[in-house]
């Protein structure tokens, strides 16, 4: 705590220098806590500074609550058998790491089954003696013929209006065929997790352009997966986040922290470009980058010698790094100013990745099965009725080595129900069931549960 302390005080007293009213700092959730904690206790020393929750560790958290949700389920096995990903790699990218990897992954996935959906809803429609997919899908090529010919800018506008137009339409229809599938649990299982990976593109979007309400509004929507998936520290201090960040609060306490980020100056970038901007976590993996060494950073800090020469050094050699590159021009001239998913190398790549899964998906069908039953796609295993909930056991039964489990030991054993007194008025009580467990702690003559 003191050194998070000192931190805090140095960045105040870099800011008061630079003559900026405040300081914003960001932290991962880990130091997070300890930090927000710091300034409620000191509200005097650390008054005007506003604490941040890395968004790049936040993607990185809801990544690894997906494939929770995902266990199971039959994902791996579509990117394994379509040739995709490794098995290794699929393994990393359902726990979260692997940043790119697992961001490209779901993506190629979602693209393959909303167009394998889009298909089912097309043969919906011909059932049903409808035609507004054929419609849009009629617009949609106009705007993208006029675009490629050249046409004038009024033309083009004329053309997309009339394709918003079908939209509103489209929209409604597509939710009509939802709920017409809402009692099959594996289709309403897929739709859903292209639910959550919208969920993380708005959220990735929400950095890249710059956009603040829309940074909140997606994490707002990660913060139940993250809530059913057990990841706690998330939960709780996410929650505080959140408020703390509230448009209304953060306008009255720090007015020009809020117009700055009002204004997209919550990111940063290093380069010129549009939709190339990133968190401050994730830009300081750039210069963490520049310190590692052949080895790696674990063997470095475990001799206090070798600590003191490359660790504590490590601002200065990633400066020196950044000189050279200014030096010989590395900045302008090294780097494409080309997002790198938009070359035609990579557009090529991806498209036939996405065909690659689609054709795996038409051999499991997740939207095609007769059965109500949840069922994993691969190996056609069904979910029993009375399985326990998918954060607190798998598909087998087994339960999951996590403190969650642990827990459900313990509430499982003989136990009294309290019946609390009835009240006159509209109330409700929210209780943090982990935090009550931690702060009772163990009595004495108590079995540990896993005994």
């Amino acid at each position: 705590m003191d050194t998070l302390m000192t931190v805090l005080l140095r960045c105040k007293d870099i800011a008061r220098k630079l003559s900026q009213p405040s300081t914003v700092v960001t932290f991962d959730e880990a130091l997070y806590c300890r930090a927000k904690e710091l300034v409620w206790l000191c509200p005097n020393k650390l008054s005007n500074v506003v604490v941040r929750l890395g968004n790049f560790h936040i993607a990185m958290n809801y990544l690894g609550a997906i494939g929770d949700h995902l266990a199971d389920c039959g994902l791996t096995d579509v990117w394994i058998e379509s040739g995709v990903f490794n098995e290794c790699t699929a393994e990393k990218m359902m726990k979260g790491k692997s940043w790119n990897r697992a961001v490209r992954g779901h993506k190629l996935m979602y693209e393959a089954l909303q167009r394998l959906l889009l298909e089912k809803f097309s043969v919906w429609q011909e059932e049903c003696e409808e035609s507004t997919y054929d419609k849009i899908t009629a617009d949609a090529r106009q705007v993208a013929k006029a675009f490629e010919q050249g046409k004038e800018s009024a033309y083009i506008n004329d053309a997309f209006n009339q394709l918003m137009k079908q939209m509103g339409n489209f929209t409604v229809e597509f939710e009509r065929f939802v709920q017409s599938h809402s009692d099959n649990s594996t289709f309403m299982f897929w739709k859903q997790y292209i639910d959550l990976v919208e969920t993380l593109l708005l959220f990735i979007r929400a950095e890249r352009e710059g956009i603040w309400e829309l940074h909140l509004a997606a994490f707002q929507k990660m913060l139940p997966l993250m809530v059913l998936y057990d990841h706690v520290n998330y939960t709780r201090w996410g929650t505080v986040y959140l408020i703390d960040m509230n448009m209304m609060q953060l306008k009255d306490t720090s007015p020009e922290v809020y117009r700055e980020f009002q204004a997209g100056n919550f990111v940063v970038k290093e380069t010129e470009g549009r939709f190339n901007q990133v968190s401050t976590d994730m830009a300081l993996e750039h210069i963490n980058r520049m310190c590692k060494s052949a080895g790696g950073l674990v063997d470095i800090i475990q001799t206090k010698t070798a600590l003191d020469r490359w660790m504590l050094t490590c601002c200065d050699r990633a400066q020196l790094v950044e000189d050279a590159c200014e030096l010989v021009n590395y900045t302008s001239l090294g780097k494409s100013q080309t997002q790198k998913e938009m070359s035609d190398s990579r557009m090529s790549r991806d498209e036939a990745d996405v065909c690659k899964i689609m054709d795996k998906l038409r051999d499991f069908n997740p939207f095609g099965r007769d059965r109500d039953d949840l069922i994993c796609i691969s190996t056609n295993d069904v979910l029993p009725s009375d399985a326990a909930p998918s954060s607190l056991a798998t598909i087998d039964g087994q339960l999951r080595t996590t403190d969650k489990a642990a827990l459900s030991h313990l509430l499982g054993d003989a136990h009294e129900l309290k019946v609390l007194p009835m009240s006159t008025e509209k109330t409700c009580i929210v209780i943090d069931g982990m935090a009550l467990v931690q702060a009772i702690g163990k009595p004495s003559k108590a079995m540990m549960a896993w005994s």
